[in-house]
């Protein structure tokens, strides 16, 4: 598997992928600008929830949010 993202998604795409054979790759850009401030801080704070086991309470909170129509 082959994964491309911006250098803005850089880390965490990196975080999500460790250990599992993908070969990353970094493209320039930035999509999506309004989003930039929330990719800057799900960079540091992914991690964090993840350390603390919280990535599927998270990802269901992401769900929820898209299937309401307000993201």
């Amino acid at each position: 598997l082959v994964v491309v993202s911006t250098w803005l998604h850089f880390p965490r795409v990196w975080w999500l992928c460790r250990g599992k054979g993908v070969t990353h790759h970094v493209a320039l850009g930035i999509p999506r600008p309004s989003l930039a401030v929330a990719d800057i801080i799900l960079t540091f704070a992914f991690p964090v929830l993840d350390l603390l086991g919280l990535r599927e309470w998270f990802k269901k909170r992401l769900e929820r949010r898209r299937t309401s129509g307000k993201l």
